[in-house]
């Protein structure tokens, strides 16, 4: 599902964000992304998106050569995707419901599967009482778990989330990585990262390890 193939990644011939990386993350594979901050995680996470291009090596994602993907599919592209960004990126002129359901009304869906499809992830991240709500009003928990929500509406076929339980406590990470598994167990590929090694720890998930721009180690 995702290959990285000696990719690097170099910014200025100066900083090497990406060295040499290899690996595979299967169809349906948990992941944690782990490492230090300036570790690479979020160059990594760039790769993913196609929001940046290796200076050198490839990546594949599904059917995607990203080295030599076509700037008119790039949108394709990222609609495949599930992404929840560490800065939330609401709108915040919609309510927690428009925001939700942007992913499906893109995709042009009927209303009617919108809205059951939006009310089911609400219940899931448990904010059902907030749909009419502005993100100004929401806390940045609530915030967050928006951005889970509308990151997987349309059911992605990879999901990536930048530090998702970073705002959470600790029972309501645990029920938001629940979330996320559930999410894997209906084949989409999830990758997250985080600075919480408890978390990683009580999950027996695949880790990959980041440290100065290449993999530390991988487990599992």
């Amino acid at each position: 599902m995702i290959e990285f193939s000696h990719l690097y990644k170099s910014y200025d011939k100066k900083i090497h964000a990406l060295k040499d990386i290899n690996l595979k993350i299967g169809a349906g594979e948990f992941v944690f992304l782990t490492g230090p901050s300036g570790a690479g995680k979020s160059t990594f996470f760039k790769m993913i998106t196609g929001y940046d291009q290796p200076t050198s090596g490839k990546i594949i994602v599904g059917n995607f050569d990203l080295n030599n993907i076509k700037e008119s599919d790039l949108a394709d592209y990222r609609r495949k995707l599930g992404i929840v960004f560490q800065d939330f990126k609401l709108l915040p002129d919609r309510t927690v419901y428009e925001n939700v359901c942007l992913p499906l009304k893109i995709q042009k869906h009927h209303e009617s599967f919108i809205k059951k499809r939006a009310l089911e992830v609400l219940d899931l991240v448990g904010l059902s009482e907030k749909i009419e709500q502005f993100p100004e009003y929401l806390s940045g928990g609530e915030q967050q778990r928006t951005a889970i929500a509308r990151a997987i509406i349309h059911q992605p076929g990879v999901l990536i989330a930048d530090e998702p339980t970073g705002n959470l406590d600790p029972e309501m990470s645990s029920k938001i990585i629940d979330v996320f598994e559930k999410v894997c167990a209906q084949g989409t590929t999830v990758v997250i990262a985080t600075h919480d090694h408890e978390l990683v720890k009580r999950k027996n998930k695949k880790v990959i390890e980041l440290m100065n721009g290449s993999v530390n180690k991988m487990s599992l």
